[in-house]
């Protein structure tokens, strides 16, 4: 049995990660999307672009992220060749975070099939980055017919970790609050939302003002970001579960930054090994953003992909 303080000490590390990962954007008001549909006890905001009788790519965002991090790699694509479904989870960007909602990995890759299911689209290829790249692969497994082939970014899948008694501390109310507290301090806080942003990349030149307009500026408008990460933390516990992943027969390409500091290219390695029919591609001097580092191969990489298996 864990010693009290050994508790703690996961606990506050497990805040802190997730405060970490969770900083990196809610989407700018002035992004000009109005769609929006009901999924579960949340309106989803998302971006329906393109040909309409293309086949659909369903690109979905890292945990803290929002659709606006595609910006450089829709901006390099032919529009003409594809139709592109962009999505603000739950709680991101200008999707909302409602109290009785569910957050799990497993929950939250449902309702993207629900998603789906509201646009009447069969098949997808999904582009999925980091928390993406996790409920990309979970929806091909619990809907495989749904899904074509993956496109994974820095997936984090094996660094995921649930908050130990989560039952107890998120039943507390004063924890609750004191959780939202500390969330909010960082979240209120643009040095440090940008310190989080080079730790994230490689290259800190790539952090210019179009970066902070796209993911610092919108977080410091957000007065629920603190609220919409504890509802991620208080449902963490389940996603420490993952179904096999032998199981998946689908194409998957898997690209990832060598220099990547919150999914260790270890970690990336380790899931090839557990994937079949995959192709694996390592990034030199990029971290855990290639679509902001290097938009040029990533949309180089994603072409060839697509192209292959779009038919």
């Amino acid at each position: 049995m864990s010693k009290p303080t050994d508790t703690i000490y996961r606990l506050k590390l497990s805040v802190f990660t997730l405060i970490f990962l969770f900083i990196m954007a809610f989407s700018s008001r002035d992004f000009a999307y109005s769609n929006q549909v009901k999924i579960g006890k949340n309106m989803i905001h998302y971006v329906d672009s393109g040909k309409t009788d293309n086949f659909p790519l369903l690109m979905i965002h890292g945990l803290g992220e929002n659709l606006l991090t595609w910006q450089k790699i829709l901006n390099r694509l032919p529009q003409e060749n594809y139709r592109f479904l962009l999505v603000d989870l739950p709680g991101h960007g200008q999707s909302t975070a409602e109290r009785m909602g569910k957050y799990s990995h497993r929950h939250l890759a449902q309702q993207l099939i629900e998603f789906l299911d509201t646009l009447s689209i069969k098949k997808v290829i999904i582009i999925g980055h980091s928390l993406g790249g996790n409920l990309a692969l979970r929806m091909a497994l619990l809907h495989p017919e749904r899904v074509q082939a993956l496109f994974l970014i820095s997936p984090a899948v094996f660094s995921v970790h649930g908050v130990p008694l989560s039952s107890l501390i998120f039943a507390n109310p004063l924890l609750r609050t004191g959780i939202i507290s500390i969330a909010n301090k960082t979240l209120r806080s643009e040095i440090k939302l940008t310190k989080t942003l080079q730790d994230a990349v490689f290259d800190k030149n790539i952090i210019d003002q179009d970066l902070i307009e796209r993911i610092v500026k919108p977080i410091l408008r957000n007065p629920k970001s603190g609220l919409a990460l504890y509802y991620y933390l208080r449902d963490s516990s389940r996603n420490h579960v993952f179904p096999n992943l032998n199981t998946l027969t689908l194409p998957i390409f898997i690209m990832s930054g060598r220099e990547d500091s919150w999914v260790k290219i270890s970690e990336i390695r380790r899931l090839n090994a557990s994937l079949n029919n995959v192709t694996f591609l390592e990034i030199y001097q990029c971290g855990h953003m290639p679509q902001e580092e290097k938009p040029d191969e990533v949309v180089k990489q994603l072409i060839k992909f697509t192209d292959l298996h779009s038919q």
